[in-house]
């Protein structure tokens, strides 16, 4: 079934793609409250919890923080879509196959390893190790919770918000460019180059789940991309700036000339992903 298929199913008319916006943010609120009041009340977690999961800085509230907050988001919408288009999670994840997830995050990793090699090539001094902060509940942690935010972050973008695109304009590389702006437009807070990178991040990635028909690579490409820079080399001009990680980048004139090297390596997935088989 492809992707204009699935995006076809249910009922399609606007309102109800603005509805369950305002209504899985609702429930996704709903929930985090009614999951960390009790945990808070019962001292499971402290009660500066709330503030810390804000804060890299406190590396394991900050990723269980992560995985609460997006797995709240991740449910909220599965329940609005549930209630407004009579959907299913499956109808909006596509055709799942576990080769291209393991494609997508080998071939997202190689790409990852040249452009820090480039980065290495052009300023071997702002590297340094510091894997001695580093420990295994962090990494443990670091993979639940971006492993829950970067699957709620797919199944919103590239699975419920393209197939919302592709259904009205009906054309592949027009709702691509429209989902990749919404995603890039909610990376603003993160500065000018990464919204841009999350820009052409999205449109690709949107474009490789609709010719694909699901959304396995684009999570194993999201997933690699997070965790790498989350526990393997951390920028401090990244948002995991201040989690310990084996390696911590400082090398802010190089920010753009990254940015540059991820649309290139972005073309490599359009090709690898893309190309008849």
């Amino acid at each position: 079934m492809s992707y204009l298929d699935l995006a076809a199913r249910g009922k399609t008319f606007f309102w109800r793609y603005l509805a369950t916006w305002v209504v899985a943010f609702i429930f996704a609120i709903l929930l985090v409250v009614l999951v960390i009041v009790p945990l808070a009340l019962t001292h499971v977690v402290s009660k500066d919890f709330a503030t810390q999961m804000q804060s890299p800085d406190h590396p394991l509230s900050f990723y269980t923080g992560t995985g609460m907050t997006f797995g709240a988001v991740l449910a909220g919408f599965a329940a609005a879509i549930a209630i407004f288009h009579k959907k299913s999670p499956r109808d909006i994840i596509g055709d799942w196959r576990w080769p291209l997830f393991a494609l997508g995050g080998i071939v997202w990793l190689v790409l990852l390893g040249i452009g820090t090699g480039l980065d290495v090539a052009l300023r071997p001094g702002g590297f340094q190790w510091t894997a001695s902060s580093l420990s295994a509940p962090i990494v443990l942690a670091a993979l639940a919770g971006l492993g829950v935010q970067t699957f709620a972050e797919e199944f919103i973008f590239r699975g419920y918000m393209t197939q919302a695109f592709l259904h009205w304009v009906k054309n592949p590389v027009i709702a691509s460019v429209l989902s990749g702006l919404l995603f890039g437009a909610f990376h603003i807070p993160n500065g000018i180059p990464q919204a841009f990178a999350a820009t052409v991040f999205g449109m690709v990635s949107a474009y490789v789940a609709i010719r694909t028909g699901g959304l396995a690579a684009t999570y194993g490409i999201h997933l690699v991309n997070n965790v790498f820079a989350a526990v393997v080399i951390v920028s401090t001009s990244d948002i995991f700036k201040g989690t310990p990680a084996l390696w911590t980048q400082h090398t802010p004139d190089l920010l753009w000339v990254d940015v540059a090297f991820e649309c290139v390596a972005l073309g490599v997935v359009l090709l690898v992903f893309t190309r008849k088989r």
